[in-house]
């Protein structure tokens, strides 16, 4: 009897520890059921992930496992820096920009230039000579302000002249045989020079000057008009072959010195 009693003793314990170890097997189930449980291990999983990924931190987790430095990576200061503008092209080329510098021509610097050149020799009647002669007698000249010359000058040549500034050169223009006809030395003459202007002694000519503005006309040494040679755009030159040569190199070397 007895033994009968603890053996149905036994089995109630073992029955009733079954049923204890149950309960606390299937302990996670209220949980699921929207108890206090934590949340299965996936979704613990899940919510580090996320949490990884959003921070502004450096991490060695799941972040680093997906590559996301890779993919985040920010290559945009390199595409930026490719798009700057060259500031080695901004701004106008002031080189180009600026007005050209005007010489201005001493009495001597003209002159050496004047007693340097030289010219074939033609006769008056236009037959050559055959040999090279200087364009200048003497080595004086000198420049005067050209309204001291236009005040005594024919009608033709002040419309030729136009509004100031003007200029004479005096010189001592050289030729094969006589000078001028019925003169045989020409002692003095003068190029009447529109456009040009004196400053501090020095002759300077207005951007685009020609030959065509430089007028060769009869004058003493101090630049006074004695008269009109060969009119007064020099269209008579012609007449006088001895002097076509010498004058037309004389107003080259003025342009020459005068000019950019």
């Amino acid at each position: 009897m007895i033994s009968a009693l603890r053996h149905l003793f036994c089995v109630v314990i073992l029955l009733l520890g079954s049923s204890l170890f149950a309960c606390q097997f299937d302990g996670g189930g209220p949980g699921r059921l929207g108890g206090d449980a934590a949340p299965p291990l996936a979704d613990q999983a899940s919510l580090e992930l996320h949490v990884d990924l959003s921070s502004d931190g450096p991490s060695d987790g799941p972040r680093d496992l997906l590559g996301a430095e890779e993919i985040g990576a920010d290559h945009s200061g390199a595409d930026l820096r490719l798009d700057q503008p060259d500031i080695t092209d901004l701004g106008p080329d002031l080189g180009h920009d600026l007005p050209p510098v005007i010489p201005s021509i001493t009495t001597s610097a003209l002159s050496e230039a004047l007693v340097a050149s030289r010219v074939p020799c033609v006769y008056p009647d236009g037959s050559a000579g055959g040999n090279e002669i200087p364009i200048v007698d003497r080595a004086t000249l000198a420049f005067f302000d050209g309204s001291v010359s236009l005040a005594g000058a024919d009608p033709a040549t002040i419309t030729w002249a136009g509004p100031s500034p003007w200029v004479t050169i005096f010189y001592d223009p050289n030729t094969c045989g006589e000078e001028r006809p019925g003169d045989n030395d020409w002692s003095a003459a003068g190029f009447l020079i529109r456009g040009a202007w004196i400053d501090k002694g020095e002759l300077h000519l207005a951007p685009g000057t020609t030959a065509a503005d430089i007028n060769l006309f009869d004058t003493n040494s101090s630049g006074v008009w004695q008269e009109e040679f060969a009119a007064p755009d020099d269209s008579l030159l012609a007449n006088y072959p001895q002097l076509v040569a010498p004058v037309t190199k004389a107003k080259q070397e003025i342009l020459r010195l005068g000019l950019p």
